[in-house]
Order: C-alpha cells, then structure tokens, then sequence
C-alpha cells in the first residue's frame, strides 16, 4: 500500500510536470501569433502560489451581460483575488504583468476594525493564459477553472480572437 501511494504521488508529479511543459508552449505560441499579450509566464513556485490565492481568497466567474450598444448578450468571464492586504494583489499582479487592481473603501462602521478591501481582477483573453498555468496547482477550484478555461477557448475560436461570445437580441 505504501509503495503505491508513492507511485501515485509520484505519477501526478509527472503529469503536472509533463501538462505544465504543454501549457508553457501554448502560452508562447499564442505570444508569436498575437504579440500584444503581456502575461508572463510564472514560475512553478508562483503558479503553485496564485492557485492558492485563488482556491482560498479568490474566485473564477462567467456570466451573460447586455451589450448598452446594440441590446446583445456577450459573455463575460474573469479570475480574482481579494485581500485586505494591498501587498498581496499588486503581488500578483506584478507576476502576472497583467490585471487590475480596485480598492474597496467603504467600510462598515458596524464591524470594529474593518479594512478595505482590495481586489485584482483579470478579464479577457490574459485570464485565460493564466488560468492555464495555475490550473495544475488548484486544489478546490480545478472544475471552475476547467469551465472557464473552456469557455474562453469558445470564445476565441467563435469569433475569430476577437474575445467575445454574443447571442443577438431576439
């Protein structure tokens, strides 16, 4: 039982290693083809770490939105991080080189001690190319990212890289 348990371990480390190789060369094939992406790649200690932000103090959306211009339906999607600790989401985006940082100050004067809040929040195609490369280091997030990570491949491949899945007006 032992010797199989290190087996397992040992045969995960190697599809992490083997998938992270796989999603590193996408990721550089996609920069060849469209050179204004500016995700860098992570390390694997840091993809390890933002998987962590994320599983614990972070989030992986997607919704319909109404397109103000033409009455519309696109899709939306995004990947965020929130912390009290401003230091830790301009980390992140320090190493992702791509996001945005917004800032919660309206507190409750109810709670005692509250602080604001802060938020990195990545749309659009750079959060797809991260979403690749943490993806094997989530532990609680891995179906949400996997969806996501689906749906905005849909997105590309629907509309010719332009990033948007619309349903028109009926």
């Amino acid at each position: 039982p032992e010797r199989t348990a290190k087996h397992k371990a040992a045969s995960l480390r190697y599809k992490q290693t083997k998938g992270r190789s796989d999603i590193l060369e996408k990721i550089v094939a996609d920069r060849e083809q469209k050179a204004s992406i500016k995700v860098r790649v992570l390390l694997p200690t840091e993809a390890a770490y933002l998987a962590g932000l994320i599983d614990s103090d972070g989030g992986i959306y997607a919704t319909m939105k109404k397109d103000k211009r033409n009455g519309s339906e696109c899709a939306s999607s995004s990947i965020y991080v929130t912390n009290t600790r401003f230091e830790m989401v301009s980390w992140v985006k320090d190493k992702t080189g791509v996001g945005s940082i917004y800032t919660n100050s309206n507190l409750n004067e109810s709670h005692f001690g509250s602080r604001p809040m802060h938020r990195w929040d990545l749309g659009s195609r750079s959060a797809l190319y991260v979403g690749r490369q943490v993806l094997p280091y989530l532990v609680v997030k891995i179906k949400q990212m996997e969806l996501f990570i689906e749906l905005a491949e849909l997105k590309l491949r629907s509309t010719k890289g332009s990033f948007a899945l619309c349903r028109d007006r009926q």
